[in-house]
C-alpha cells in the first residue's frame, strides 16, 4: 500500500519552486520525527517552512510548531529575508535551514548549538 499524500496549502494562487526537508523517515513513510520541518521557495521568491519548530528552524521568530494547511496558520507566512530580496536556493539541515538569496548573501536559522548559523543582520 502506498504512503498516504497530503496537499500543502502554500497561499492563495502560490505554487513552489524549490522545497527541502528534514527529518526521519518512520515506518508508515510519512516525514516526521523529532526535527521534521519542511521548507519552499515560492513563486514570488519568499520562503515559507512548516512543521516542528522547537528551535526556531521555521525562521518566524517563534518556537511555535506549524501544520500544512490553511486551518493550521502555516500558509501565508514567510522567512523574512530582508528589504527586497528574494531567496534563489535554499536546504534543510537537521535543525537548521540556509537560504542564498538573489544578491548572493548566505541567510541561516534554526538551531545555532555549534555555530552553524552565524549572526546575520537582516534588512
Amino acid at each position: 500500500m502506498a504512503p498516504a499524500a497530503y496537499s500543502v496549502y502554500l497561499g492563495p494562487g502560490r505554487t513552489a519552486k524549490s522545497i527541502c526537508t528534514s527529518g526521519a523517515t518512520d515506518n508508515t513513510q510519512r516525514s516526521f520525527s523529532v526535527a521534521g520541518y519542511s521548507c519552499a521557495i515560492l513563486d514570488t521568491g519568499a520562503v515559507t517552512c512548516w512543521g516542528y519548530n522547537s528551535y526556531g528552524t521555521l525562521g518566524l521568530g517563534d518556537t511555535v510548531t506549524r501544520g500544512i494547511s490553511s486551518a493550521n496558520g502555516a500558509a501565508g507566512q514567510t522567512v523574512n529575508l530582508g528589504d527586497n530580496r528574494t531567496a534563489v536556493s535554499i536546504s534543510c539541515g537537521f535543525q537548521s535551514v540556509f537560504a542564498v538569496l538573489d544578491n548572493g548573501a548566505l541567510l541561516a536559522w534554526g538551531r545555532n548549538s555549534e555555530g552553524m548559523c552565524p549572526h546575520v543582520t537582516v534588512g
